[in-house]
């Protein structure tokens, strides 16, 4: 399914902001939101385990919708512990999905 791109000029945009601790309720989430007309997602990463904030187990919650898709993660992530380096690899594990669209 080919992904929506964020027009440069529209009027505000429903954008669904949720957080889970599975790749797979966030999906969920992400399918839901889009079923119930959201122009957009984004993903709080902060519950997610160290496990599921790879490139590969991100792209299931990427594919999950055809939405323009934002993930973010905060510096107080208690996996991160504040590193910036960790945090930023994370936050590039979850846009890496996007790189081939």
């Amino acid at each position: 399914m080919e992904r929506k791109r964020l027009p440069l000029e529209r009027p505000p945009l429903f954008t669904a902001i949720f957080c889970d601790d599975s790749v797979e309720r966030l999906s969920r989430q992400a399918k839901a939101a889009w079923y119930a007309g959201a122009d957009a997602v984004c993903v709080e990463l902060k519950n997610l385990p160290q496990e599921d904030r790879t490139p590969e187990r991100l792209r299931v919650l990427m594919d999950a919708t055809p939405l323009p898709t934002m993930a973010c993660l905060y510096r107080t992530d208690v996996l991160d512990k504040g590193d910036d380096d960790a945090r930023t690899k994370t936050l590039l594990a979850a846009s890496s999905p996007h790189r081939s669209a």
